[in-house]
Parts: C-alpha cells; sequence; structure tokens
C-alpha cells in the first residue's frame, strides 16, 4: 500500500502544479486562441471554407439555385460551427429579442402565398425576413453569452418530461432521414419546418427565462392579431375573395395552378358557400390557427375592464361570424373548447381549490356551466342545422370516407414498419387521391406523425403538448394572479391544437404551439417560487470582458 501511494506522489506534485500555474494565467490569456492546437484548427476552418466555395461555385454555376439545397446542408454546417466558435464575453446587454418576436407575430398577418419565388429556394416573406434576421442575432448573442444559454436551457428543462419528449421526437425524425424516400427532400422538408417552429419558440424562452411578466403583452399581441385576421375575413366575406386577390404584384404571384385554387371559393359542393380563410391559403389552415388563439380571446373578453368592457363584447359577433362562415366543424371545436374550458377550470378552481371563498358563489358558477351545457346539447339535439355544423352532414360524407381510407392505409403500413418512413415521405404511403389534383392528400396530422416519424415519435411530439398544457391548468387551478392564469389559458389551446390535428394536415400554426409551451413553462416555474415561499432565481453572474478582468481581479 505503502509503495502504491509513493508512486502517485509524481503525479499528484505534476497535478497540484498544474492547478498553481493556471491560477496565476490572466484569464483572457485562456482564450481557445492560445491553445498550442489552434492554429492547425484555424488553418483547417480555412481550408475547409475555400473547398465549401469552390463546391457551392461548381454547383450552382450548372443548377442555379435549384443547386443550392445541396450545397446549403454543409454550408449551413460550417456557419453554425464558425458562430459556436466565437469567443464567449458575457457582455450584460441585450439585443432586442422582445421586439423581433413582437415584430415577427404581427408580420405573421401577411398572406404566406403571396411571396417571392425562386427556385431552389423557400418562398420569401416579410415574415421570413425577419425571421431570418432573429436567426442571425441569435447565432451572434447564443455562443457569446453563456448566462443566455444557461437560462435558456434552464427554462427549456424545467420539465424534464416534455423536454425529453420533444428532443426525442427531433432524434427520430433526423435518423430516419437517410432511410426516407428522398433524403435531400426529406432532410430540407425536416429543417424548414422545425426552424419555423424552433426560432420563434427560443426567442420567446429568451423572454420569458428573465421576464416572466412580458407573457403578457405577447399575449396581447396574440389576441390583436387575431381579431385583424377576423376583421379580414369580414371584408373577405363581403367581397367572396381575399381582399388583396386582384392586387398582387406580379413578382410575387406563386403557381398559376396553385394560386387560382387558394383564391377559389372552396365552398363545398353540397351549399357552395364561400368559406373565409383570411391570409391563410386553405380555410382548414384558418381554424388551426383559431384553435390556437381563440382561448386567448375568450379570456381577453372575459377579463376586459373599464373602457374596453364595451369594446370587448362586440369581439361575440365578430366571433361568430368567423365560426358561421369558415363553415368547418374545427373551427366550432375551437370556440367550444376555449368556452368549455375556461368555464370548466374557474368552477373547479373556485370549488376544490378555494375552500375558503364565498360557497354559493361556486355553487352558482356550476349550475351556470351546467345550465349551458343542458342549453347547448338540447339546441344540438333539437336543431339539424346545428347538428350538421357540430358532428357533420352529408357534405362532410366524402371528407369522412377519405379519412377512413387513410386511417385504413395507416393502420396496415404500421403492420410492417413502425418506426417511420422518414419526415414529408407519408403522402406517398397512406395518401389517398384527390380529385382536384393528381398528388395523393391526407387530411390528419396525426396520420401524418404516425406514418412519418413512427409510434414513437407520434407519441413524444403530441404527448409533449398534453403535458405542457396539463401543467397550464394545474397553474391555473393554483393561481392567485391573472398573470399565473394565462398559463391556463394557453394550456386549453395547446390541448385545442392536439384535437384539431385529428383532422388538419399542417404545421403552419405549430410556432404559436411552442411559444405557448415556453410561456406556460415560464409561469409554472415561477408559481413554484411563490408556493415554495418567495424564493427567487439566482441573479446571474456578470462576467468581465477580458480587458476588464485584470482590474476586476
Amino acid at each position: 500500500m505503502a509503495t502504491f501511494a509513493l508512486s502517485r506522489l509524481p503525479g499528484l506534485y505534476r497535478t497540484t502544479a498544474f492547478r498553481r500555474r493556471t491560477g496565476r494565467v490572466l484569464p483572457q490569456y485562456q482564450m481557445p486562441e492560445y491553445h498550442p492546437l489552434w492554429p492547425i484548427v484555424s488553418i483547417s476552418l480555412f481550408l475547409l471554407g475555400v473547398i465549401l466555395a469552390m463546391y457551392t461555385g461548381l454547383f450552382v454555376a450548372i443548377g442555379g439555385t435549384a443547386a443550392l439545397k445541396f450545397v446549403g446542408f454543409p454550408i449551413g454546417i460550417f456557419i453554425v460551427l464558425v458562430m459556436w466558435l466565437l469567443p464567449d464575453v458575457n457582455r450584460p446587454e441585450r439585443p432586442p429579442f422582445y421586439k423581433l418576436l413582437a415584430a415577427y407575430l404581427v408580420l405573421m398577418l401577411w398572406p404566406n402565398y403571396v411571396a417571392v419565388v425562386l427556385p431552389g429556394l423557400p418562398w420569401l416573406t416579410p415574415p421570413r425576413v425577419m425571421l431570418a434576421i432573429m436567426l442571425l442575432v441569435m447565432m451572434v448573442h447564443f455562443p457569446q453569452n453563456g448566462d443566455t444559454r444557461r437560462q435558456l436551457l434552464d427554462l427549456l428543462t424545467w420539465d424534464r418530461i416534455a423536454f425529453r419528449m420533444y428532443c426525442t421526437y427531433l432524434c427520430i425524425g433526423l435518423l430516419l432521414v437517410p432511410f426516407s424516400r428522398e433524403p435531400t427532400t426529406s432532410l430540407t422538408f425536416f429543417l424548414l419546418q422545425e426552424v419555423l417552429a424552433i426560432a420563434p419558440m427560443l426567442l420567446a424562452a429568451c423572454v420569458f427565462a428573465v421576464r416572466p411578466d412580458m407573457i403578457g403583452r405577447v399575449f396581447q399581441i396574440i389576441v390583436l392579431t387575431a381579431i385583424a385576421t377576423m376583421l379580414i375575413a369580414v371584408l373577405e366575406n363581403r367581397m367572396q375573395m381575399p381582399p388583396w386577390a386582384n392586387y398582387i404584384p406580379g413578382f410575387m404571384r406563386i403557381d398559376p395552378a396553385l394560386l387560382e385554387r387558394v383564391l377559389s371559393p372552396q365552398a363545398r359542393f353540397t351549399d357552395g358557400r364561400y368559406r373565409i380563410r383570411s391570409i391563410f391559403m386553405v380555410v382548414l389552415y384558418y381554424t388551426q390557427y383559431l384553435s390556437l388563439v381563440m382561448p386567448l380571446v375568450v379570456y381577453a373578453i372575459w377579463r376586459a375592464k373599464g373602457r374596453l368592457k364595451p369594446l370587448a363584447w362586440l369581439l361575440i359577433p365578430l366571433i361568430l361570424h368567423t365560426v358561421w362562415f369558415a363553415n368547418a366543424r374545427t373551427a366550432v371545436i375551437g370556440l367550444l373548447g376555449a368556452l368549455f374550458g375556461i368555464m370548466g377550470l374557474v368552477t373547479i378552481r373556485n370549488m376544490f381549490f378555494r375552500k375558503r371563498g364565498d360557497p354559493f358563489k361556486a355553487n352558482i358558477l356550476v349550475v351556470a356551466l351546467m345550465f349551458v351545457i343542458i342549453l347547448l346539447g338540447g339546441a344540438i339535439a333539437s336543431s339539424h342545422r346545428l347538428q350538421m355544423i357540430t358532428f357533420g352532414s352529408q357534405a362532410h360524407t366524402a371528407s369522412n370516407e377519405s379519412r377512413d381510407r387513410q386511417w385504413a392505409n395507416t393502420f396496415e403500413h404500421l403492420k410492417t414498419n413502425p418506426v417511420g418512413v422518414g419526415p414529408g415521405n407519408s403522402l406517398w404511403y397512406v395518401g389517398v387521391p384527390n380529385f382536384k389534383s393528381p398528388i395523393p392528400v391526407i387530411d390528419s396530422l396525426w396520420i401524418n406523425f404516425l406514418t412519418d416519424y413512427g409510434i414513437i415519435g407520434f407519441i413524444c411530439y403530441f404527448g409533449c403538448f398534453v403535458r405542457v398544457g396539463w401543467i397550464g391548468i394545474r397553474t391555473f387551478l393554483r393561481a392567485e394572479t391573472e398573470e399565473e392564469e394565462r398559463a391556463g389559458i394557453m394550456g386549453i389551446s395547446l390541448l385545442n391544437y392536439v384535437v384539431v390535428d385529428y383532422v388538419i394536415s399542417q404545421t403552419d400554426s405549430g410556432y404559436i404551439a411552442l411559444v405557448y409551451v415556453v410561456g406556460i413553462l415560464a409561469l409554472a416555474r415561477q408559481q413554484q417560487e411563490r408556493l415554495a415561499g418567495g424564493r427567487a432565481l439566482p441573479a446571474p453572474a456578470v462576467v468581465p470582458a477580458a480587458g476588464t478582468a485584470l482590474a476586476v481581479r
């Protein structure tokens, strides 16, 4: 034993000497550029950049902008690597994350089919230009600010179950790309879909992690933009076409056949009614958006005070107009989910979580809720028109039969391949022919995800939203302020999103759902700290810049 201890002494001496030496080295000389291998790394990166430039020039010269999807992936990796190697300076100032997020949410009022179309590139619209600015700001800020990265990670991992679910879904998507029908197309589809959804979420998380009170402002922006889409729908219904249909510049017109279908009445064969879709390409895409924002609008009407109260009540006919002339069951589901969700949460909270409150008031709420349910049930039972709106009619028969065939194809496919066929490939495996287009169609996002990402990917994606939605509802039930109540309202929106995705195959509004996710997590964490005794989060350490480190020491 003594011999073994003596044999370890030289190593211990070397370790102690190294620690003492590093303690005397100034912080600015511990940067990566002072590492002995840094010249080799820098030269290798420079040569890699030259090779990528030659590779890009050759392919673009041969194939034009259509070749960018072949060269974009390695260039993207190279840019991310270079950005991530920026020195960590931890400057105390913060970029305007909230202003960028607010601008992006407002610009989403731009109809996405009015765009500059270049071969090989995604459609260029003002929201996507703002998205590019957001990505650039985050790519420069995150690598250089360790405190921001820690705050972001702390918020995203506050509920580890939801975080692991979404990360598992992302990993499954990437792992399935090489085995997909067209790997390049599948990868492009997956990256574009996730960037559009995750980038606003990361920006919102940076804001909410430090300032949970900013959730109220984002809440208001979403409500105002939702009201704006409803007002556009009123004008659209009067004109029987989108208001800008005759004013789209030639350089912003997409494929003529697709544009014709977008601007068509999109009416059902049985009634011929024009179906409003506001800023969206398809009416069902609009109803998916409504399912996400309707709880917030209803809550804003309920909570309106003072002079805003009369204006808030005027929104009721606007909402009814939107739901009626959308002529879709999903619009009704979104509205009923908002109404009964909020009423149910308030009733349950007053009955079980506020036992010291007025029992008479709680009983009145229970009776009122039951009365509304009975009244609505009786109206639906006695009205053929309401039955058609709620459950469907002969006008929905073709849609239901098509969806039934898609589900039958999905179950048969899952028997042979339960792990998924890769992002964006479900159309070619379980889709059914459409009389309007030679391309197969799918009418359910559930089917898309079951086929593309397999059973596990499907459970992880939708399970993340269900899990966070439950956290929001739990936060509402224990809320003592209007700020904490917003978590429950966003939770209802997430559950609405999961439900309507059963009959809608689209993820364009997924970014709103992910913004709700980080908002709920921020409010739930704040409430947990309040219930634990008001302990605040530790203030992030302000690390001085390299030039002032010596003075601080």
